[in-house]
């Protein structure tokens, strides 16, 4: 093969996870699932798949003017699948796994022996040649001839292959029980035990099946439109937060009047009006413009514009819903104990407010979905707000008697296990908690010390996407975060995602995680994660000259 051909030859080596390269695309265990790999028309002398100890010769079962296409039907167990492929070309084998023609990693682990992956550079112009290093029976002659298997020691293994090669010629195939051999009606993998050979790494490098896994009919190339609520529309003048309605981080909350105000370097506290009513105003709009999806920030009870640092789970803040019972007073200026903002308290404790603006999330979610399109909450689970009920540190809810007493309040409160204090704290009014990040206006909620915590939790989870709310899914913020270790929080994923897809087998899972989450994506925990690696930093980069959460600049970023 010329230079020229080979290189054309490994641009055209193409497989992926869609339904155009393994189909059904969601199986379930027991289903036969067909794989395909693509390669340039009469370039590749063989196509194997390789999967756990196994390895399985793919038959050529279609073609077109520029391509030739191989298949293989596989029939899963209950376990996850991970497989990748080899392609024999002019002498040569190439690697190809998710991230395409490897480049030189090892690329498995058996149990009796590493196979070892040797290769130039993708950019270097030298041919990619990958050869296996044997531990055992490799007939190693003075004409440099290799031996090329798969580790025949495995009982399991039924594909077996040996490719000769004299100075990168190849010479011969050979060895072997060969019962899988072309077999494009099926392979049958045998054991759990062969889908667990991988390391971490490398299953992330290759193609994953997870039976049973099934991403809603929905959210497949669904348009999503991200409301930041406060700063939307403003639907309903009547519920808008006031000048010194209550005091927030050495401030006092304040309300925004000329909509054009930019914002402040410290704007937490300051309120544009923005609401449900105004989001429901504009649903005709959004539809127009072909959203998919409303994903709503946290719309929860709390003190701050963005709202992730949430006061009451079960509650809609009226400030976004409805006030229908208004009183008391703002804050004095120069006060700042909340204790004396009768008019926050009042607009935040009173149940039929809190009822009223619950219901108006559900004729929001239904009118949404009258339209088609659907509606996801933020869950913000890793940690609550300073003047959460459970906390009241504020002590907003202290003189209410409809509610217990905080855990910053007395030490005998209900919530006490919610949270995490420090020696040297005392009580009452006990500020040596635990804070994410050490911020004290953001309580770690503190898991692994109070399964009641853990079920109010999961309750949430299932609340919002039950009826009468039928919310559509859950994004969640800094989800890897949640809990003390990462045992502890991939457990509470597992129950929080058979929680959510038992009250609501259509709800999709979206967590925000930055790098790699696939220890999260194995079919059990989160649906998917917020695409910021592959679009939300390259964009700000290009946009600001700045990477989210960085001070410096570099304007070499800028596009």
């Amino acid at each position: 093969m010329d230079q020229s051909r080979e290189q054309k030859a490994l641009r055209a080596l193409y497989s992926d996870e869609t339904e155009n390269y393994r189909f059904p695309i969601e199986p379930s265990a027991g289903d036969w699932v067909t794989i395909r790999f693509r390669t340039l028309k009469n370039s590749a002398d063989m196509v194997w798949i390789v999967y756990g100890s196994r390895k399985s010769k793919m038959l050529r079962c279609s073609m077109d003017d520029w391509f030739d296409y191989y298949e293989i039907r596989i029939r899963l167990g209950k376990e996850k699948f991970s497989y990748y492929f080899e392609i024999f070309m002019a002498g040569n084998c190439y690697v190809y796994t998710r991230t395409g023609i490897e480049d030189g990693k090892e690329i498995a682990r058996t149990e009796s022996g590493t196979v070892h992956m040797w290769a130039g550079s993708a950019g270097s112009g030298d041919v990619l040649t990958a050869r296996r290093k044997m531990d055992m029976d490799v007939n190693r002659g003075a004409d440099d001839r290799y031996g090329m298997s798969v580790d025949a020691n495995q009982a399991a293994y039924a594909g077996v292959a040996r490719m000769d090669f004299v100075n990168g010629r190849q010479l011969s195939l050979g060895g072997g029980r060969r019962s899988d051999l072309g077999n494009v009606e099926g392979v049958v993998p045998s054991s759990a035990a062969e889908q667990t050979l991988f390391s971490a790494d490398q299953v992330r490098r290759c193609f994953v099946i997870l039976p049973g896994f099934v991403t809603p009919a929905w959210a497949k190339g669904a348009v999503m439109y991200q409301i930041f609520v406060d700063r939307f529309c403003n639907g309903d003048p009547s519920n808008d937060v006031l000048d010194r309605e209550y005091a927030y981080i050495r401030g006092y909350a304040k309300q925004v009047k000329d909509w054009n105000t930019r914002p402040e370097a410290m704007d937490v506290r300051s309120f544009y009006g923005g609401d449900l009513a105004g989001v429901m105003s504009k649903l005709d709009y959004l539809k127009e413009l072909g959203v998919d999806v409303l994903y709503l920030n946290p719309i929860f009870v709390s003190p701050s514009n963005h709202k992730y640092d949430i006061q009451d789970y079960d509650y809609v803040d009226p400030h976004y819903g409805k006030i229908l019972r208004d009183g008391g007073e703002a804050l004095a200026e120069g006060d700042m104990d909340n204790t004396h903002a009768s008019r926050y308290i009042s607009r935040v404790t009173d149940r039929e407010n809190l009822e009223a603006s619950n219901e108006l999330f559900a004729q929001l979610v239904h009118e949404a979905h009258a339209r088609g399109m659907k509606v996801i909450l933020d869950g913000v689970f890793n940690y609550c707000g300073s003047f959460n009920k459970w906390m009241d540190r504020e002590r907003i809810y202290e003189g209410c008697d409809a509610y217990e007493k905080g855990a910053y309040v007395a030490q005998e409160s209900p919530y006490h296990d919610f949270f995490s204090f420090r020696e040297g704290g005392s009580w009452p009014y006990n500020g040596a908690y635990e804070g994410w990040w050490d911020h004290d206006t953001l309580p770690k909620l503190n898991y692994e010390q109070s399964v009641c915590l853990q079920e109010y939790v999961l309750q949430i989870g299932r609340k919002w996407v039950s009826a009468p709310y039928c919310a559509d899914g859950w994004r969640l913020d800094v989800a890897a975060d949640l809990g003390h270790s990462s045992a502890f929080n991939h457990d509470f994923w597992k129950r929080f995602r058979q929680a959510v897809k038992t009250a609501n087998p259509e709800a999709v899972i979206l967590a925000e995680h930055y790098g790699d989450a696939s220890d999260w994506l194995q079919g059990d925990e989160w649906d998917t994660v917020m695409n910021y690696d592959a679009f939300m930093e390259p964009v700000t980069w290009f946009l600001t000259g700045m990477e989210k959460h960085s001070d410096g600049r570099n304007d070499d970023l800028l596009g």
